[in-house]
């Protein structure tokens, strides 16, 4: 245990298993227990990890010990967990397998799920992750400061965890160890789950117990079938701990044994609340909620029709939200999860609270909509896939169609909704993974829908809101309709607006729609900007190599003209590219023989001690790649985001390209995209290419994309 662990401020309620020491400013994620195993200094971490500057160690946990630390190059403060070394080491292959599942849990990218920056072993064979680092509190310190949770409120957080096991479960991460301390605050009121998927990664096989005979996750929380051994868990063990923590808010007291009803504890609470209880805490995994979606959907109609509470909106000072977030200043807390090893990620979006009744705005209208049938074009260019019945048309598989458009609506009308319906606008045709670019509105046959944006290399799916549909009934006739002009998405259904979010990934494109074996009476489409949007101009690419050397260049000593057409860099300076200031450009760089960087800047602008301001994009000899804004008048940057492109040798040829159009920044290293970002600081400027000498540049050139 750490030292000077006091209990007595916590409800007799919680076991102390779960206490936090007043005095420890920062505190780890995983239940404090005793072990023989003795953690590492911080000094020791620090000779392990020396890309980390590593400040103190925090707390040590049943599962590992956390340090404190600050990544050198980007200047971001993060959370380094060390896992014992004899977590299964009885067991062969434990570490492949632990780092499989790190890369499993790089998918998860999602509003209510904190990220972990990288994973690994140490030289020394200490498996570890290096974390977001979050201030903020937890459920667990609200309980204990306050008793337990006003209802509305505890409604609203099971949501939020829920939204983040729906994501979790669809990528085949199940979290094992959901409690009041794995959900976590920031300090913007916004509700984060920690500690995602590390118990599944030290037990791949997924069964209860370990190779070590070690049943993993917080006793109170585990669900049943997991003390049996040899069963395999699913989902529905996140359930089971979901239910226990919604009652744990409710009445402030643990479930053992024969516990009665929070409504029997505190009889003003909503009944209902009892039996989404009882369900999510079945012993018989088969009575409780099928998925995470179906308990969300129960929640989320009892929040709808009772209208109760809202979470703090962001921005809103975490020190004054209802909920009793602790200054900042006193209690810094460290989150842990699940995410990539230096993957870029746009900051994920926060998905508004859902609350039926909540006055919306005007949705998104043009005047003088026309609206055309698609069902013809559906008919003649998908014959196999669009099924005419009694009813209407089958449609089973997605489909594409309609004219490319920037500003447009779809609408479909189905005379009941079987299962499930997606319908997408702006669908670039671009296929990125295991999907396209394009924005849907999944539509769920339980009662809820969301907006979706899909399709990017590095965030191949987030959700940008959600809603219920409060009492929607799927054996009824309904219209479901996705809008989208400039930036502003709105989602209706039965002529209601439900969502109204913002988003400018994607500027135009087709329509689409995934029928799921549902039938449907009607698809039609509106243009909302008065036609289809031009075709995208060809794009013309000038080799700058050929311009360098002419006679009239007079800094051709920057680099030396080879024999074989390339050329080799024989100075650090920069070497334009394009000189006049444009817009929307492209800077391509094909080079091999780097041992450090090399470096393309696009947008720069004046000079400031040697520097352009601008943006810039480089990829290091290790494979990191980042995106950088020089900000103005300084020669101080930050870096937007990063990615790592693993396996990467400096020695063989590769390709940098960088583009910017409007406030859409991308990069891409050997024709794949590895970043994309968005950011105004810059709107036109010149262009340069920065490398060390000895660098050999086989392709130099630029692109105009100005219209």
């Amino acid at each position: 245990m750490l030292e000077n662990d006091d209990t007595s401020r916590l409800p007799k309620s919680l076991p102390p298993s779960e206490a936090v020491p007043d005095d420890f400013e920062l505190r780890g994620m995983f239940a404090l227990g005793a072990r023989d195993w003795r953690p590492p200094s911080a000094e020791e971490i620090q000779h392990m990890l020396p890309q980390y500057e590593v400040k103190a160690f925090v707390a040590r946990g049943g599962m590992g010990a956390v340090y404190r630390g600050v990544h050198r190059a980007l200047e971001r403060e993060v959370a380094i967990k060390i896992m014992p070394p004899n977590i299964e080491h009885d067991e062969l292959q434990f570490a492949e397998r632990f780092k499989a599942e790190a890369k499993a849990m790089a998918r998860l990218e999602h509003p209510s799920i904190v990220a972990v920056h990288d994973a690994g072993e140490t030289p020394d064979g200490l498996l570890y992750f290096v974390m977001e680092f979050v201030r903020g509190t937890d459920v667990q310190e609200i309980i204990a400061k306050e008793g337990k949770v006003e209802p509305g409120r505890a409604l609203e957080i099971t949501c939020a965890v829920l939204d983040a096991l729906v994501f979790a479960h669809e990528s085949g991460i199940i979290h094992r160890d959901i409690k009041p301390s794995n959900v976590m605050f920031d300090t913007k009121g916004r509700v984060k789950v920690a500690d995602f998927g590390l118990a599944k990664a030290v037990d791949s096989d997924n069964a209860g117990f370990t190779g070590s005979e070690v049943m993993l996750g917080t006793a109170d929380f585990i669900a049943p079938e997991a003390s049996i051994k040899g069963i395999k868990l699913d989902a529905r063990a996140d359930i089971y701990a979901v239910g226990v923590m919604l009652y744990v808010m409710l009445t402030g007291k643990i479930p053992r044994g024969r516990f009665e009803m929070p409504t029997a504890l505190l009889p003003k609470i909503d009944p209902r609340l009892d039996a989404i209880v009882d369900k999510a805490m079945q012993t018989d995994r088969d009575k409780r909620y099928a998925s995470a979606a179906e308990m969300r959907a129960a929640v989320g109609k009892v929040i709808a029709e009772t209208r109760i509470g809202a979470m703090p909106k962001p921005g809103a000072s975490a020190a004054k939200a209802k909920f009793g977030l602790v200054p900042v200043a006193v209690s810094a807390v460290v989150v842990i999860a699940a995410a990539s090893f230096f993957v870029s990620r746009k900051p994920a979006p926060v998905v508004k609270p859902e609350v039926a009744g909540t006055p919306a705005a005007k949705p998104v209208a043009a005047a003088q909509e026309t609206w055309t049938d698609a069902v013809p074009e559906l008919l003649k260019t998908n014959p196999t896939k669009v099924q005419p019945t009694p009813e209407g048309l089958r449609l089973g598989t997605g489909v594409g169609f309609g004219p490319r458009l920037r500003d447009s609506a779809l609408r479909v009308t189905l005379p009941q909704m079987e299962k499930n319906f997606t319908i997408s606008v702006r669908s670039t045709g671009r296929h990125v993974g295991t999907s396209y670019e394009q924005y849907s509105a999944n539509f769920f046959a339980e009662g809820w829908v969301a907006l979706t944006r899909y399709g990017m290399e590095n965030d191949p799916k987030t959700q940008l809101a959600r809603a219920t549909l409060p009492g929607f009934d799927p054996k009824a006739k309904h219209s479901l309709e996705l809008r989208v002009v400039g930036d502003r998405l709105t989602v209706l259904v039965d002529g209601k607006q439900l969502i109204d979010e913002r988003d400018a990934t994607y500027s135009e494109g087709k329509f689409s729609i995934t029928g799921y074996d549902n039938t449907f009476e009607k698809v039609e489409y509106a243009r909302l900007d008065g036609g289809a949007a031009p075709p995208p101009a060809a794009e013309k690419w000038v080799d700058r190599l050929a311009e360098w050397f002419t006679p009239s260049n007079t800094s051709m000593a920057r680099l030396t003209r080879l024999t074989d057409g390339t050329a080799r860099a024989e100075a650090t300076n920069g070497t334009p590219v394009i000189s006049k200031p444009v817009r929307d450009a492209a800077v391509r760089a094909v080079a091999h023989g780097f041992e450090k960087h090399i470096a393309l800047g696009l947008r720069g602008g004046k000079l400031v001690n040697g520097r352009l301001e601008g943006y810039a994009a480089a990829i290091d000899a290790r494979g990191y790649v980042e995106l950088a804004c020089f900000r103005p008048g300084t020669t101080e940057h930050d870096v937007l985001t990063t990615a790592k492109v693993p396996g990467l040798d400096p020695q063989a040829s590769h390709t940098l390209e960088f583009r910017a159009v409007g406030d859409r920044l991308t990069v891409q290293v050997d024709g794949k995209q590895v970043i994309e970002r968005h950011d105004s600081t810059y709107t036109q400027g010149t262009s340069a290419f920065v490398t060390e000498p000895g660098t050999i540049i086989e392709k130099l050139e630029y692109a105009i994309l100005d219209p």
